[in-house]
């Protein structure tokens, strides 16, 4: 309690800001390490195009990082792309589950967490959902 705040005290006496701006640091330094591939599918050149690294806040959701993602796939994928999909080890990932919730349920610690970007829905959606359902109730147990 009373030493937290005395550090951001602290912090925003240094950095000159008001109480305001350090909570708000303190709450997106909680940002996870992304590691985003183009999907095997859609590479059509040699070598390959070079994975995105990005941090992504735990309480963002995916759709703030796929601006970033279509700029450094733009020349790989389809016309017309506006809005990819993300897939961890073929799963399918919901864009309205924040992704630290994501991460927490399904990548075992990986780091950076290693993401495939797909410019389609995938047609195996609905059944990777029931999956990422049942292993979020059996961790739960």
């Amino acid at each position: 309690g009373d030493a937290r705040a005395a550090s951001y005290r602290r912090t925003d006496t240094k950095k000159g800001n008001d109480m305001g701006s350090g909570i708000q640091d303190e709450h997106w330094r909680g940002a996870i390490s992304l590691k985003l591939e183009l999907h095997a599918d859609e590479v059509t050149t040699v070598p390959p195009p070079e994975p995105l690294f990005i941090l992504a806040p735990r309480l963002g959701y995916l759709p703030q990082v796929s601006k970033q993602a279509l700029q450094q796939f733009k020349g790989f994928l389809p016309p017309g792309i506006d809005e990819p999909w993300f897939e961890y080890k073929g799963v399918p990932l919901k864009w309205q589950i924040p992704t630290g919730a994501l991460y927490d349920l399904l990548s075992d610690g990986e780091y950076p967490w290693c993401l495939t970007v797909s410019p389609n829905c995938p047609i195996r959606l609905h059944f990777a959902w029931v999956t990422l359902a049942r292993i979020a109730i059996g961790r739960s147990f």
